[in-house]
Formats: C-alpha cells, sequence, structure tokens
C-alpha cells in the first residue's frame, strides 16, 4: 500500500494465580506490567530479537522498566525508525492499555516490549511484526505473549536479587522446562507449554475503512498466524473460518458501517485465556536420620523433611514429611554388684538400722575385695 495506516495496539495483560500460581508475587511489588513501549521501524533496525544480545537501552528497560535510554535510542536510529510510542503501565497482572499509532509503507514493521514486574529481566512483545501483506493492510493482528528474557540479569525467581549475567547472553524463550531449575518461578514440568500471559491486538482504524461497503467488510482478511488457537474451528469446520474470524471485530460501529449482531458472539471468549496451571507440591531434601530410641537394644530412629511449596490448582499432594526406620544397638546390660564365687553379700538384721549410705559402702568393699585380692582389709 502507498498510504499511511493508523491501527489502534490494545495490550490485554492475562498474568493470573490460576495460570501462573508458582511463586506469583502479591505484595512488594504485586504483579504489574510496565509501560508499554514501541516502535514502527524498517528491516534495518532490531529493537529486540531472539538469538541476539540487547542494546544498553533494552537492558535498561527490562531490568528497570526505564525508558529514557530507550527514547535516546530511538532518536539516534534515524532513518530506520520512523516513531515510538508509550501505552500506560498496568498495575496488577490482569488489565488492558491501549494507543494508536500510524504506519507508513517504509516502515511497516512493529515492535513492542513491555517487562513483566516483578522480575529479574523478563519480558513480553513482539519484534518486527509486519503489519502490510500483499501490498495491503492487515485488518487486525492477533499475537499471544509468552515470556522472554532478556539475557542481562541470572536470577531464577521473580523476585531475585540483582545477578548480572557475565558476559552478557542472548534473548531466549522462557519456557516450562527452561531454564531447567525448580526454583525457576515458571518452571512447570507437568505441562508442554507455558500459558499466554495476554495479547497484542493491533486493529486498523476506522479512517482506513470508511469507504466499504458492508458486503467488503465482510470479506477482509484476518491474519490466522497469531490467533490463539481456541479461535479457530476445527477441519470440520474449516469453511465456516472466515465468519468466526469476523466474529472477533466485535459488535461497533465505525463511520456509520454496522457490523452484524451474528458476528459479534465469541469476542471475549475468543481472546480470554482460561487456563488453569496445576502446581505440584515440592518439598525439601531428607534430614540425617537422628538418633536411635532407645539407646540399646532393638529402637527405631526418624527423619525429617518440610514442605517449600505448597500444591495447587490440583497439582501432586505433598508426600509424607516423617519417615521411620528400625535400628539395633547392643544389647542393654544389667548391673549386678557381685558375681564373684567369694563375694559375700551383707545381710543385716531385722532390728539393725542402717542407713543407705551405710548399704553402699559395705557393698562397695566386698566388691573392691572381689577384685583386687591383694589389698588388706579395711575395717
Amino acid at each position: 500500500s502507498s498510504d499511511l495506516a493508523n491501527y489502534s495496539i490494545l495490550f490485554s495483560a492475562e498474568w493470573t494465580y490460576s495460570s501462573f500460581p508458582k511463586q506469583y508475587p502479591t505484595y512488594r511489588p504485586p504483579a504489574q506490567w510496565s509501560t508499554l513501549f514501541g516502535c514502527t521501524h524498517n528491516s534495518d533496525f532490531v529493537l529486540w530479537a531472539e538469538g541476539s544480545l540487547v542494546s544498553p537501552g533494552v537492558r535498561i528497560f527490562a531490568e528497570q522498566g526505564k525508558t529514557h535510554p530507550l527514547i535516546q535510542e530511538m532518536e539516534l536510529a534515524e532513518d530506520r525508525v520512523r516513531n515510538w510510542f508509550q501505552a500506560d503501565s498496568i498495575n496488577s497482572g490482569e488489565g488492558n492499555t491501549s494507543v494508536s499509532i500510524t504506519i507508513e509503507p517504509s516502515h511497516p514493521l512493529v515492535s513492542v516490549i513491555v517487562r513483566i514486574v516483578p522480575s529479574p529481566d523478563w519480558f513480553v512483545g513482539v519484534s518486527a511484526l509486519n503489519l502490510c501483506a500483499d501490498g495491503q493492510w492487515k485488518t487486525r493482528e492477533l499475537y499471544e505473549l509468552f515470556p522472554w528474557d532478556a539475557g542481562t540479569d541470572s536470577g531464577f525467581t521473580f523476585s531475585s536479587p540483582n545477578f548480572e549475567t557475565n558476559p552478557q547472553e542472548s534473548v531466549s524463550q522462557i519456557t516450562a522446562t527452561n531454564p531447567s531449575h525448580p526454583a525457576n518461578s515458571f518452571y512447570y514440568p507437568r505441562i508442554k507449554t507455558l500459558p499466554r500471559l495476554g495479547y497484542l491486538e493491533f486493529a486498523i482504524l476506522a479512517t482506513e475503512i470508511n469507504n466499504a461497503t458492508q458486503n467488503e467488510l465482510e470479506k477482509l482478511p484476518v491474519s490466522e498466524e497469531h490467533i490463539p488457537a481456541e479461535c479457530i474451528l476445527n477441519e470440520e469446520n474449516k469453511n465456516d473460518n472466515d465468519t468466526r474470524l469476523r466474529q472477533e471485530i466485535g459488535n461497533k460501529t465505525e463511520e456509520g458501517i454496522n457490523i452484524p449482531e451474528n458476528l459479534t458472539t465469541v469476542k471475549e471468549n475468543c481472546k480470554k485465556s482460561q487456563s488453569i496451571t496445576p502446581l505440584d507440591c515440592e518439598v525439601s531434601t531428607w534430614s540425617p536420620w537422628g538418633l536411635c530410641s532407645p539407646f540399646c537394644g532393638n529402637g527405631t530412629r526418624q527423619r525429617t523433611r518440610y514442605i517449600t511449596l505448597q500444591p495447587a490448582n490440583r497439582g501432586e499432594p505433598c508426600p509424607a514429611l516423617i519417615e521411620r526406620d528400625n535400628c539395633d544397638l547392643p544389647p542393654c546390660s544389667t548391673y549386678s554388684p557381685s558375681t564373684s564365687e567369694n563375694s559375700s553379700v551383707t545381710t543385716m538384721p531385722s532390728n539393725t538400722n542402717l542407713t543407705l549410705k551405710h548399704i553402699i559402702s559395705q557393698e562397695f568393699k566386698n566388691t573392691t575385695r572381689d577384685l583386687h585380692p591383694e589389698l588388706p582389709e579395711s575395717t
């Protein structure tokens, strides 16, 4: 197309406890999103890309959410970047923010980045999305969002302290098993794919279709490349795909053009993620075995462990936290004050009134005489 195009960009965040129960941030700070930052550019410019090192401006944005260094980089990019834009932050895990932009045919690519707050250097976004196809501006584009690691901080959890990655690593996608470490906040080994964190919707504005007739409107193309799977019908209803996709447009009037009511019933259901991610219980390693009880003969010993992560969303329950085992020690011995044939036991007349001290003293003398006969007798 040789004409400019005006688009609205909607960021719909879906970072919820049900989708991401592990270490979900609830305070200081709770789950939220930074300012949305983006730009329109040509193929000679890269805001961020998988497998590439991020610029200093993107690094500061991914770690701190500051946009000023990014704006300076946009100004230095000269004719490679046509314009940059921002949208308000979202102060919770769920919410919406939007911005309108103008795109030129010479700079048809759009890149967007939004920081996950809190996080070491994690973000969501889209890189170099082309809104022009076959010489025509796309009517609507839906792009699902998943977490990315900027490669500048090695923290594993949402609230990890600063831990600089040195040397810096390239941008990589965070998945349910990558990084493969149980401490990672996005580590969910029971599932193959993480739920989406939200989506970006690029919609051409009314001024771009104000000359369309009702019949032409129903024929407007909608890209399927980034549309969530639940928004596309199966092969048995393939002929109805175009109708289903047009239902995303919703029930609204744009410059006097009414979109039929029967094309509006699944807009929100199509977009809204309903993922519930199971979270299994996690426990510590076993402690060392305790002492055998009792201290002689046959006994038992035990060891313990503790819960490090409570289960959620029907995840695997916690296993036993105490384990017991049999143990054997030398037989218990009984004390006999005298076992020698020559030993004598002092018997006391019933009418003799001796104290316990006298009895013990006499037994000690008898035992000593048995063990050491060479010693003289004491009185």
